[in-house]
C-alpha cells in the first residue's frame, strides 16, 4: 500500500511543480508589463491586451 502512496504522492508534486512554474512566469510577465507601462509615457495601453493574451494563453 506504501507504494501507491508514494507514486500518487509522486504525480501530486509533480501537477504542483508544474502549476508553480506556471503561476510564477504569469506573475513575472505581469510585474514586467505593467512597470514598462507605467514608467514610460509613449507605451501605448495596448500592452495591457498584449499582457492578457500572454497570461491567457
Amino acid at each position: 500500500m506504501s507504494h501507491f502512496y508514494r507514486g500518487e504522492m509522486g504525480r501530486i508534486m509533480v501537477w504542483r511543480q508544474r502549476l508553480d512554474v506556471t503561476t510564477n512566469w504569469a506573475i513575472t510577465s505581469t510585474t514586467a508589463i505593467i512597470t514598462i507601462a507605467f514608467s514610460t509615457r509613449e507605451v501605448p495601453h495596448i500592452i495591457f491586451f498584449f499582457n492578457l493574451a500572454i497570461v491567457w494563453v
